[in-house]
């Protein structure tokens, strides 16, 4: 084995382009650098061999053998893997080849269905990011880097769980929600399946979901937790609805609500491409109306009141109309009513969903603007967001009541 130059170098390691004479090719070596093999290196450098064994899919880098160079305390372990010629990061390929749209999620669709055979093998790979997603030189792309992989199987799960707890493993900007909480137990699939809906948004926007360069970690865990990014839609004005649905369930904050596997991501972006409907559904009026809330509470105390007070209004001419049941004029009269007020419900909650829309879209670009520190675009837009919320209270509070006598 010769190796020829480096390739690139991390911490604690560094991984070379190697010859190899028997057989004759061009691999990749992934060696510790001395002075580095400690103890907890040396079992997570083991398991990562021992991930990548199990593993043989064409979107995954192949590891073809292990072992030390030298012996006792000097020793550095290594492992040989495929060279992937010409490689380049998802986005950087991307992007120097000018890829459209649909090119861009054909080649995402294959990084799903190669981490989905991960899942189907028991790997969750916990950190993905465009840099451990590259594409060769024949444009196909190849998942590496199973470094902090956590497996669902007992035997090897049990190698490195107990390192884990209460350590946060990954790369921020594409770290789930619920691993920053640091808890090997409530990490998942759909931890994967978040970090691939943030190479998504970054790989057709050009930008991450968040600004998280210079922040310190309670800051950053606080953003990913609670904070909405602007929907990608509104960056890539270019990008269809269908597109900003499948990447906001990826970047759902409560994992139930993801997409339940790599799989089904893969699925959805599969359906788009063949211009079929997806599976997912888009934030019905209630999800804008309690995601709004969190940022709005007068307005958002406002409609709850008045679309209780209709419910309430409804309820009780319908039980008026009951009694009523034996008096035709009467009933037929409460039924006029009922259907009216019911007709007003409609009208209020159409209005309700325009403005509430409004205010989510100026919101994204208010937050835009101050990311620019676009200071006009700000003034403006905090005028414009201001105007929408008092046109949102004056319609809340101008809502006829007709009860009837």
């Amino acid at each position: 084995m010769t190796l020829v130059r480096v390739i690139s170098e991390g911490g604690m390691g560094r991984v070379y382009e190697g010859r190899q004479e028997n057989p004759r090719r061009t691999v990749a070596v992934k060696l510790v650098k001395p002075g580095f093999a400690t103890e907890k290196l040396l079992r997570r450098f083991e398991f990562e061999a021992q991930v990548l064994a199990r593993l043989s899919h064409p979107g995954i880098a192949q590891i073809f053998s292990a072992g030390a160079a030298g012996d006792g305390p000097a020793a550095q372990p290594y492992f040989v893997m495929e060279y992937i010629a010409g490689a380049k990061p998802i986005t950087q390929y991307a992007d120097d080849l000018r890829l459209s749209n649909q090119a861009r999620l054909a080649l995402f669709q294959k990084v799903c269905d190669a981490v989905a055979y991960g899942h189907q093998k028991g790997v969750i790979h916990r950190d993905l990011k465009p840099g451990n997603i590259l594409v060769n030189a024949s444009g196909e792309p190849k998942v590496i880097d199973f470094g902090i992989a956590k497996t669902t199987d007992s035997d090897m799960a049990l190698t490195t769980m107990q390192t884990d707890v209460g350590r946060l493993l990954g790369t921020f900007q594409y770290m789930s929600p619920e691993q920053f909480d640091a808890d090997p137990h409530a990490i998942d699939v759909r931890s994967d399946v978040y970090a691939l809906g943030v190479v998504l948004y970054e790989l057709l926007t050009g930008k991450p979901p968040y600004e998280l360069q210079k922040r310190i970690l309670p800051e950053i865990a606080s953003i990913v937790r609670q904070q909405e990014p602007t929907p990608i839609t509104s960056i890539n004005k270019t990008l269809r609805k269908d597109v900003g649905v499948i990447a906001g369930k990826c970047l759902e904050k409560d994992k139930t609500r993801r997409y339940s596997s790599a799989s089904e991501l893969a699925a959805d972006v599969g359906r788009y491409l063949a211009g079929n409907p997806i599976a997912a559904v888009a934030p019905t009026f209630w999800d804008v109306v309690v995601r709004l809330s969190l940022k709005h509470k007068a307005a958002a105390a406002a409609v709850a009141g008045i679309v209780a007070s209709l419910v309430a209004a409804i309820v009780g001419i319908s039980v008026f109309a009951v009694r009523a049941e034996g008096e035709r004029i009467e009933a037929d009269r409460q039924r006029a009513i009922a259907a009216q007020a019911l007709v007003d419900l409609k009208e209020k909650l159409a209005e309700i969903d325009r403005l509430s829309r409004l205010v989510f879209d100026l919101s994204g670009q208010l937050k835009e603007a101050r990311v620019r520190d676009d200071e006009p675009a700000v003034a403006n837009l905090e005028k414009r967001l201001e105007a929408a919320l008092a046109q949102e209270r004056r319609g809340l509070s101008d809502t006829p009541y007709l009860m009837g006598d």
